[in-house]
């Protein structure tokens, strides 16, 4: 993807200079800019790096050096080389923060907040906090943030918190991109590991017409972290499906 050539581009940067960049593709609405935004950015960070404040000259110099990452358009005038590398630098700026973003934030910035799921060694965290508010994440948003998650193949930890996002989704909404979704990461990705972890603390209770219920089994759910709905609905036709992977 994009998003792991980005990185490797990143990587021959200074941890500082990448910090500005990180910062100035979060605090930009636009995608052009000047050497004067780059100096601003530059006096937040520049006391975490123990540079004098002194030298933002010079970082403007090494930042305009670093061809491929942003390119000059005109006199004192900038722009990044590419929508997803502004987006995956937006990204490093935002799991970096302590906690996980605002919601708010999250909901402006789907493809972002896709790019950090990847990113991230807990995406179940993220899973959790998005169904957690689900109704703030408007339709639109998801339309961009679940295709681009597929785009981005995350690495899933085993948790069961991910696939009861997905089969609450599935359940509730009448959109079929949390089905399609759903179907597509366990074809590319190790999602099947989170879906092992649904099966070991559930069971199928009973049936009712085209709809399987599953229960809780009795045993410790420590492991696993936070409590987890009683009660799961899954259609057959899914379940069919899906059976294969566990």
């Amino acid at each position: 993807t994009f998003t792991r050539r980005a990185m490797l581009t990143l990587t021959r940067c200074g941890w500082y200079t990448m910090s500005v960049f990180c910062n100035l593709s979060y605090n930009l609405s636009k995608n052009v800019f000047n050497s004067d935004d780059i100096r601003r950015c530059y006096k937040e960070i520049h006391e975490n790096h123990n540079l004098p404040s002194s030298q933002a000259k010079e970082v403007i110099i090494e930042l305009e050096s670093h061809t491929g990452i942003f390119l000059q358009t005109g006199y004192n005038s900038y722009e990044f080389s590419h929508k997803s590398l502004q987006e995956y630098l937006t990204a490093r700026y935002l799991i970096a923060l302590p906690t996980i973003p605002n919601i708010s934030i999250l909901n402006k910035l789907p493809n972002e907040t896709a790019i950090i799921t990847g990113l991230s060694s807990k995406p179940s965290y993220y899973f959790e906090y998005l169904n957690l508010n689900f109704k703030r994440f408007d339709e639109k948003s998801w339309n961009v943030f679940l295709p681009r998650l597929v785009e981005e193949k995350p690495d899933f930890d085993p948790s069961p918190k991910i696939v009861i996002f997905f089969f609450k989704r599935i359940w509730s909404e009448n959109s079929p991109i949390f089905k399609t979704t759903f179907l597509k990461l366990l074809e590319i990705t190790n999602l099947k590991v989170a879906l092992k972890a649904f099966f070991t603390i559930y069971k199928i209770d009973k049936k009712f017409d085209e709809y399987l219920y599953f229960m809780q089994k009795k045993i410790d759910l420590e492991e696993f972290g936070n409590s987890f709905p009683t009660q799961v609905h899954l259609k057959i036709d899914l379940y069919k499906k899906i059976k294969n992977y566990i």
